[in-house]
């Protein structure tokens, strides 16, 4: 049992690979990391303009999810010194998925700041 486990499992890893590196085209997974800037890490800071800004975020990820592009979004459930937020999608180049970053609204506006990443989902439910 042990041995075609195992086998599986190796043999699931070499195909995973060997796709990923055959096919340049294919859709790839990023993830975007974002925290909140110094400025609105006091609740006091913020006004609508950011709460606006927050909003259009969140109902761009909502777009996203409709279209098929997103994967997972959420945050942690911290005070807004340490939280932060990730986003898991889809895009065919990074030069896309960076502008899921620039053009985010809570990033433009200066609320958040964020990172991207390379991605690739292993296990999900």
């Amino acid at each position: 049992m042990k041995k075609y486990y195992l086998t599986t499992c190796l043999m699931w890893a070499f195909f995973s690979l060997y796709a990923q590196k055959s096919d340049s085209t294919a859709i790839k997974q990023w993830l975007i990391l974002l925290k909140v800037t110094p400025q609105y890490q006091e609740e006091k800071n913020w006004d609508k303009d950011a709460e606006a800004a927050v909003s259009a975020h969140f109902k761009r990820y909502l777009k996203m999810k409709e279209e098929g592009k997103l994967i997972l979004a959420g945050r942690t459930q911290t005070d807004l010194k340490t939280t932060f937020g990730i986003l898991v999608f889809e895009a065919k180049t990074e030069a896309e998925a960076k502008t899921y970053l620039t053009e985010d609204p809570a990033v433009k506006a200066g609320v958040m700041t964020g990172e991207l990443f390379p991605y690739q989902v292993a296990v999900s439910r």
